[in-house]
């Protein structure tokens, strides 16, 4: 059985490499079938996470304890899936812990979760739960912490954007482009942040060029189709306005 079992899983990590997740699913599941793993029961949780199960995979990981090796990994998985379903609640106290305890990890977990991402991970979180102050709080320590991070000179940046201090933004983005010059996320962004200014050249400039690095980027395909419909370009805007069929509110389409 454990032979078979194996095999099934092996399988399963097949298909989830492949991005065939219902496929992986049901191998998955013959595994368990033949011997309750832990491990076949995180693998079936990262592919459940894949095709946006997200409760099932949530099940599957609370039947991983804390005295499985595989604890800390399936507790990370369910705070980025408290994070999705929006359950902030539940995720800030698993981000606060893992900064808190982060000296305590293995050199093997640190060099895979780096502690300015779970800073990251906790603003977001506070900035999604409306709790300004304790998200400021915590980019002030993830600045102190990490000054020259990218993922700091981001955060600092998307602070700005969210406080209507769309020159700030501008210039904090224009850093982020200095270390990371291909960016289309930080084009994005800076494009909007011109919208903001009123600069529209520019605005269609930035845009552009985030497009020209990642012709799929959602973000940038909706706002160059807003950015034509505006201009009665309907032809050219329907394409890129689709994108806004991959956000959050439109899932389920």
């Amino acid at each position: 059985n454990n032979i078979n079992s194996d095999a099934y899983n092996n399988l399963g990590n097949s298909l989830y490499k492949t991005k065939k997740y219902d496929e992986a699913i049901q191998s998955y599941t013959l595994a368990i079938k033949l011997w309750p793993n832990k491990q076949f029961l995180f693998n079936r949780a990262k592919a459940y996470s894949g095709c946006k199960q997200y409760k099932n995979a949530l099940s599957d990981l609370w039947e991983i304890d804390k005295s499985s090796p595989l604890f800390r990994e399936a507790e990370d998985m369910m705070a980025s899936l408290y994070d999705i379903l929006g359950k902030h609640d539940l995720s800030i106290p698993i981000h606060e812990s893992r900064i808190k305890n982060y000296e305590n990890n293995s050199p093997t977990y640190k060099k895979k979760v780096k502690k300015e991402n779970l800073y990251i991970k906790l603003i977001t979180a506070f900035g999604k739960k409306d709790d300004v102050d304790n998200a400021k709080k915590t980019l002030a320590i993830l600045t102190k912490e990490f000054p020259k991070s990218l993922e700091t000179k981001r955060a600092i940046a998307h602070d700005a954007y969210s406080d209507g201090r769309y020159k700030d933004a501008i210039n904090c983005f224009e850093e982020v482009l200095k270390i990371k010059p291909n960016s289309p996320s930080a084009l994005q962004n800076l494009a909007i942040s011109y919208q903001n200014v009123g600069d529209y050249p520019l605005y269609e400039l930035y845009l552009k060029k985030a497009l020209d690095i990642d012709k799929t980027h959602t973000q940038a395909n909706i706002s160059m189709g807003i950015m034509l419909l505006k201009e009665k370009r309907f032809r050219e805007a329907w394409p890129h306005y689709e994108y806004r069929l991959l956000v959050g509110q439109f899932r389920s389409h």
